[in-house]
C-alpha cells in the first residue's frame, strides 16, 4: 500500500479525494446479517420486485410466515388459484434471489423462507442449487414444474397442501433434513430417482398423478406414503430406507415396484390400503411386514424377500395372488381372518418360527412344497378350497390342523418331514389326503372328529411314536409299508358306545395294513372297517402301552388336541384287555380280509401265545386252517 508520506507534493486536493474513494471501494463490504427479534429487516427489497414480493421479503426477513391469503384475501385452496387476487402471484426469480443470492440469503433468519398461499405461474428451477435455509411453500399453487434436481439443501423443504400442477423433479438431490409433500397434489409425476434425504420423506395424504419415481432413493429415516395418499405407478426399486416404510390407508392404482428395496425397520401396507400390483422380489425388511386389512387386486410377488421379523396378512386382508417363492421370513407368517382368492405359492420358503393359517381365513390353492418351517405349521378354523401342496416340506416341530378347518381340495404331503407331531382333529377333508413317504418324528393323530370323505394314504411313511385314529371318520385308509415305532391306536375305551373312543368308518370302507409294522395294536372289534388287508402286518403286542413320552410344548393358542395327543393311554378297561376278549372277536377281525392268507393268523397267534393266551392262539390257528380248507374246497369245486 502506498503511504501518505509518499504522496506527490504537487498533487491537488481533487486527486487525493479520488484516491481515497478508490481505497474505500476496495475494502470488503459488510455482510448482511439476520435481524434480531423486533428489529426491522436490514436489507431493503429490490426495486424491481412487485409490491407483494417486497411485502413477502419483509416478512421472511423478519422471521415471520408470509401468508398471502391472510394479507390479500382469496380462498386457501390451491386448486382455485386462478381466482386468487393478482397480489398473491410471486415470480420464480424472486424466490431464487432470496434463497440463493446475497445479500438476501445472508439476511434470512434460522426460520428460513416460509410462504403460504402463493401462486407461481412459471417453472421454478433450483437445479444444482445450494439451499442453506428451510423452505416452506405451503398451500401454494405451482403451474410450472418445480426443479430441484441435484440440489443440496441443508434444512427442511416442504410443499404441504400445495398443488404442483407441473410436477416435481428432485432426482439426485441431497436433503440433509426432511422433504415434506404432505396432502399435496402433484400432476405430471415426480422424478426423485436417486434422491438422498437424511431424515424423512413424507407424501402422507398426497395425490400423485403420473409416476412417482423413487428408484435408488436413499432415505435416512422413514418414508410416508400413507393416510389416504393416492398414487398411480410408484417405483421404489433399489431404494434404501433406514427406518419404516408406511403405506397404511394409501391407494396405489398402478404397479408398486419395490424390487431390491431395503427397509431398516417395518413395512406397513395396512389400514385398508389398496394396491393393484406389488413387486417386492429380492427385498430386505429389517422388522415386520404388515398387510393388515389391505386389498391387493393383482399379483403380490414377494419371491426371495427377506423379512427379519413377522409377515402378517390379517384383519380382513383381501389378496388375489401371493408368491413367497424362495422367501426367507425369520419370524412368523400369520394369515388371520383374511382371504386369498388365487394361488398362495410358498415353494421353498424358509420360515424361522411358525406359519399360521387361521381364524376363518379363506384360501384357494396353497403350495408349500420344499418349505422349511422352524417350529409350527398350524391351520386352524381355515377354509382351503383348492389343492394344498405340502410335498417335501420340513417342519421343525409340529403340524396341526384343527378347530373346524375345511379342505375342499386334495392334500398332498408326500415326502414331508415333521420332526414333532402331526395332529389333525375336528376338520373336514372332501378329497384325498396323501402322506405317502412322509417321516413324522413323534405321533400322527387323525382323530377327534377329523372327517376324511375320500382316501387317506400313508404308504411307506414312518411314524416315530403312535398312529392315533380314535374318533376319526374315514372311508378308506391305505398304510401299505407304514412303520410305526410305538403303537397303532384305533380305540381307547371299553365299549363302542363310549364317547369318542374309536375310529369310525363310512360305507364302503377299507383299511390296508399290508406290510405295516408297529410295536402295539390297540383296538376294539367295532373300531375296524368292513374290509381290511392285513397281509404282512406285524406287531409285538395287543393293547396299548402304559404311557408315552411327555406331550410336546405348543404355542399358547394351540388346541387341546395338540396338547393331549401324547398323553397316557387308558389300558385298564376289562374289554380292552385281550385276556377278557372272546376268541371269536379275533377270528371275526381276521375274516374281514377278503382273500385268505395264513400270515395274519400266524401273526396273531404268535402274539397271543407270547402274551400267555395259548388257548386263544390255538382257536385262531384252527380258524385259519378252517378258512384255508374252505378256500381249497372252493377252488376245487370251481375247477
Amino acid at each position: 500500500m502506498i503511504g501518505f508520506s509518499h504522496w506527490p507534493r504537487k498533487a491537488g486536493a481533487a486527486a487525493f479525494a479520488a484516491w481515497m474513494a478508490l481505497l474505500v471501494m476496495c475494502l470488503p463490504a459488510e455482510a448482511a446479517r439476520p435481524v434480531l427479534p423486533g428489529e426491522p429487516c436490514p436489507e431493503p427489497a429490490r426495486s424491481t420486485w412487485t409490491m407483494q414480493e417486497s411485502w413477502v421479503w419483509d416478512e421472511v426477513c423478519a422471521g415471520r410466515i408470509a401468508n398471502l391469503a391472510e394479507k390479500f384475501g382469496g380462498s386457501t385452496k390451491p386448486i382455485e388459484a386462478a381466482q386468487w387476487p393478482a397480489e398473491r402471484t410471486l415470480s420464480s426469480t424472486f424466490l431464487a434471489a432470496i434463497l440463493l443470492h446475497d445479500p438476501y440469503r445472508q439476511a434470512l433468519t434460522i426460520k428460513g423462507v416460509r410462504i403460504v398461499g402463493a401462486r407461481f405461474t412459471e417453472v421454478i428451477d433450483l437445479s444444482n442449487a445450494d439451499i442453506g435455509h428451510e423452505l416452506w411453500l405451503d398451500e401454494s399453487s405451482f403451474e410450472g414444474r418445480i426443479k430441484i434436481g441435484r440440489a443440496r439443501a441443508e434444512a427442511l423443504i416442504a410443499f404441504d397442501d400445495s398443488l404442483l400442477a407441473g410436477g416435481l423433479d428432485a432426482y439426485s438431490a441431497h436433503l440433509e433434513q426432511s422433504l415434506f409433500v404432505r396432502r399435496a397434489t402433484i400432476k405430471n409425476g415426480a422424478d426423485m430417482t436417486g434422491i438422498e434425504v437424511d431424515d424423512q420423506l413424507s407424501f402422507s395424504g398426497a395425490q400423485v398423478t403420473g409416476e412417482l419415481e423413487l428408484a435408488s432413493a436413499n432415505i435416512g429415516q422413514h418414508l410416508f406414503l400413507d393416510k389416504d395418499a393416492k398414487f398411480e405407478e410408484v417405483n421404489l426399486n433399489g431404494a434404501e430406507i433406514g427406518g419404516d416404510v408406511l403405506m397404511g390407508g394409501g391407494t396405489f392404482s398402478g404397479k408398486l415396484a419395490m424390487e431390491d428395496i431395503r427397509a431398516g425397520s417395518d413395512l406397513f401396507m395396512n389400514e385398508k390400503a389398496n394396491f393393484a400390483e406389488i413387486d417386492l422380489t429380492n427385498g430386505d425388511v429389517g422388522a415386520y411386514v404388515d398387510f393388515g386389512s389391505a386389498n391387493v387386486t393383482g399379483d403380490l410377488d414377494m419371491g426371495r424377500l427377506h423379512v427379519r421379523g413377522n409377515l402378517n396378512i390379517k384383519d380382513g386382508a383381501h389378496l388375489a395372488y401371493v408368491s413367497l417363492i424362495g422367501a426367507r421370513i425369520d419370524g412368523d407368517i400369520v394369515v388371520d381372518a383374511s382371504t386369498v382368492t388365487g394361488k398362495m405359492q410358498l415353494e421353498d420358503v424358509a420360515i424361522g418360527s411358525d406359519l399360521f393359517l387361521r381364524s376363518e381365513s379363506k384360501l384357494a390353492d396353497v403350495t408349500l412344497s420344499g418349505a422349511e418351517i422352524g417350529s409350527y405349521l398350524m391351520i386352524r378354523n381355515a377354509d382351503i378350497s383348492g389343492f394344498a401342496n405340502f410335498e417335501t416340506i420340513h417342519i421343525g416341530r409340529n403340524f396341526v390342523i384343527d378347530e373346524g378347518s375345511n379342505f375342499a381340495g386334495a392334500i398332498s404331503a408326500v415326502g414331508a418331514r415333521i420332526d414333532g407331531d402331526a395332529t389333525i382333529t375336528g376338520s373336514t377333508f372332501a378329497e384325498p389326503v396323501d402322506f405317502t413317504g412322509a417321516k413324522i418324528g413323534r405321533s400322527l393323530a387323525m382323530a377327534r372328529q377329523a372327517t376324511f370323505n375320500r382316501a387317506v394314504h400313508l404308504a411307506f411313511a414312518e411314524i416315530g411314536a403312535n398312529l392315533d385314529l380314535t374318533e376319526g371318520i374315514f372311508s378308506t385308509l391305505d398304510a401299505t409299508g407304514l412303520r410305526v415305532g410305538t403303537e397303532i391306536r384305533l380305540a381307547t375305551g371299553a365299549f363302542a358306545t363310549d364317547e369318542g373312543t374309536m375310529a369310525r368308518w363310512n360305507s364302503p370302507s377299507k383299511l390296508t395294513l399290508r406290510n405295516v409294522s408297529t410295536g402295539a395294536l390297540q383296538d376294539l372289534p367295532e373300531a375296524w372297517p368292513a374290509e381290511v388287508d392285513l397281509e404282512g402286518f406285524t406287531y409285538e403286542r395287543l393293547g396299548g402301552f402304559e404311557a408315552e413320552p411327555p406331550a410336546p410344548s405348543v404355542p399358547d393358542d394351540s388346541s387341546d388336541a395338540a396338547r393331549t395327543q401324547a398323553e397316557p393311554i387308558a389300558t385298564d378297561s376289562a374289554r380292552a384287555d385281550i385276556s377278557h376278549r372272546d376268541p371269536k372277536e379275533f377270528i371275526d377281525w381276521l375274516a374281514k380280509q377278503k382273500n385268505y392268507s395264513p400270515q395274519p393268523y400266524a401273526q396273531l397267534a404268535a402274539v397271543l401265545t407270547a402274551s400267555g393266551h395259548p388257548e386263544k392262539a390255538r382257536s385262531v390257528l384252527f380258524a385259519g386252517k378252517s378258512r384255508e380248507w374252505g378256500a381249497r374246497a372252493a377252488r376245487a369245486g370251481s375247477s
